[in-house]
C-alpha cells in the first residue's frame, strides 16, 4: 500500500498509511523499517503541517530507538512529540507523552520517577481514554512492581483487565506473564489458551 499512497501524491493519505504500517510491523527484528516509516512519516506531516501526524512520527521515532536502546535520540524525540501535544492542547496526545516518559523511566532503572510518571499519565488519560488509560497504567505498575516487589497485589487488578478487555490479548498475555513469574505456570496457560487463536485439536 505504501508504494501507491506515495505514488499519489496524497499527503494525508500517505501519512495514515505510514502510521498504520509502523503500527503493523513493530517488533525488535523490524525495528529498522520501523524508525525508517517512522522518519518518513515526520517529515510528511511537517511538509503538510500536520501536527498530529508529526506528533505521531516523533512518538514513534521515540519507541523505535528505545528498542534499540538509543535512549538520547529518544528523549529529543519525545522532548519534540511532547511540544507539539503541548500546542495541540489534546488530552489523548498529552497522555501519550507522559506515559511513554513513564515507560523510559522505567527503562533506566529510575524507579521513584516512574512511579510518579506512571499516575500522572492515568490522572491524564483517564477522562480522554479511560480504558486504554486504566490498561497502560496497570501494566506500568506491573513493570514497576517485577522490579521491586508487589506483583502478588497486583494479580487480581490485572485478572478483572484481561476479564473486562477480552479485546486486547496483550493484556491476558501480561497477566499470564506475571502469573508465571508469581510461580503459577498453569493457570496462565490455560488463559493464553482461552484467548489466543491456537488450534486446540
Amino acid at each position: 500500500a505504501l508504494p501507491i499512497c506515495r505514488a499519489t501524491g496524497n499527503q494525508a493519505t500517505l501519512a495514515s498509511a505510514l502510521v498504520g504500517r509502523a503500527h503493523a510491523i513493530t517488533a525488535p527484528d523490524t525495528i529498522a523499517e520501523f524508525e525508517a516509516i517512522a522518519t518518513e512519516l515526520c517529515e510528511v506531516a511537517e511538509a503538510a503541517g500536520d501536527r498530529e501526524r508529526a506528533q505521531a512520527g516523533h512518538v514513534l521515532r521515540v519507541m523505535a530507538q528505545h528498542l534499540r536502546g538509543e535512549m538520547e535520540g529518544a528523549a529529543r524525540d519525545l522532548e519534540i512529540a511532547s511540544d507539539i501535544a503541548e500546542g495541540l492542547r489534546q488530552p489523548v496526545h498529552l497522555w501519550e507523552v507522559q506515559g511513554i516518559r513513564a515507560m523510559l523511566a522505567l527503562a533506566e532503572g529510575k524507579l521513584d520517577e516512574a512511579e510518579v510518571l506512571i499516575e500522572e499519565a492515568l490522572r491524564v488519560g483517564k477522562e480522554a481514554l479511560p480504558d486504554p488509560a486504566v490498561a497502560h497504567h496497570l501494566l506500568q505498575r506491573a513493570a514497576l512492581c517485577e522490579l521491586r516487589g508487589g506483583l502478588d497485589e497486583l494479580e487480581p487488578l490485572l485478572v478483572t483487565l484481561a476479564d473486562d478487555q477480552p479485546a486486547r490479548p496483550v493484556l491476558a498475555c501480561a497477566l499470564a506473564y506475571v502469573q508465571a513469574r508469581l510461580g503459577r505456570p498453569h493457570r496462565p496457560l490455560m488463559r493464553l489458551f482461552e484467548v489466543l487463536p491456537f488450534d486446540q485439536e
